[in-house]
This record gives structure tokens, sequence and C-alpha cells, in this order.
């Protein structure tokens, strides 16, 4: 304090700086507070699961008649994953599941027969439509350079009309 300064003028402002100084303090151990807190739920989060794992080879839905509606597993041969809805009837109408090559297919069934796929397999993308004998008639692909092309079959399986 300088000589020419009461001591009494500068008793507010010393009070307003001791204030301002404990609110700051305040702030800093809230902001690291919070700071370790998401650093915690961070961290615990990223540990996994805490609750109860359940772990199985295959998992079966069945409606209140006890039939067989969806399955999820792995193949047996491969232990790629796939998942199957079936129809009231226990045929298979709709397989999300991976290839051999790890690449996602979707298959669409009509009584045991295949009607329609979609794969994806790099960077290519195929639509398939089958018809009753499960042959391919129809097929819509986009190629790995991004070529759109467009293919139709006889009952032969011999291109009938391609475009490009």
């Amino acid at each position: 304090m300088s000589p020419s300064t009461p001591e009494s003028a500068t008793q507010p402002l010393d009070r307003r700086v001791d204030r301002m100084e404990r609110e700051n303090r305040r702030l800093k151990l809230a902001v690291g507070a919070l700071v370790t807190g998401l650093v915690a739920i961070a961290v615990l989060g990223a540990s996994g699961p805490h609750g109860p794992v359940i772990e199985a080879e295959q998992f079966i839905v069945k409606d209140d008649a006890g039939r067989l509606r969806i399955a999820l597993g792995a193949r047996h041969q491969s232990g790629l994953p796939g998942l199957v809805f079936y129809d009231k009837d226990g045929d298979a109408n709709v397989l999300l599941n991976l290839g051999n090559d790890e690449s996602p297919g979707l298959w669409f069934y009509n009584k045991d027969r295949i009607r329609a796929s979609l794969s994806l397999a790099g960077d290519q993308m195929r639509l398939q439509m089958f018809d009753k004998e499960n042959r391919v008639r129809s097929v819509l692909q986009i190629d790995q350079d991004d070529t759109p092309t467009m293919k139709l079959y006889d009952k032969l399986e011999k291109a009938v009309w391609q475009a490009p």
C-alpha cells in the first residue's frame, strides 16, 4: 500500500480481490472434479460391459407356439456369423451373413428358394434376382471402378441382354 493512500480506502478493494480469488479457487476445483469425472467415465466405459454377459454359440427365438422364428449364430465350418428369419412354416425367409471372404450378404427366400440377394465384395455391389428354380435371371452391379452394369439371363442362365 502506498503511504499516501489511507488504509480504509483500500479495504473494499482488498475484500473484492479476496472474494474473487476464493471464487477462482472454487471454479478451478469444480472444473478439475468435472474433468476427473469425465475421464473416469471414459475409462470405465472403455473397459467393456459391467453387467452380466451372455455367451452362446447360437441364439434361437421361438414364437409362443414353439416354432423357430429367428436364429443367430456362427456357421460350423467357417465360424462366420449369420442371422436367419423364418416364416411360420419354418422356412428361411431372410438371411443376413458374412461370406467366406467376410463380405456382407443379404438373401431373400420364398419356401427355401432364393429369390434375391444383395452382396458387397470389396468395392463391388451386386443385386441378383432368381427364378423359381434358383437360377439367376437378372443382375444389377456396380463394379470396383463405379461402373454400373445390368444383365438379364434366360432359363439356361445365358446372358440375353446387357447394358452397357
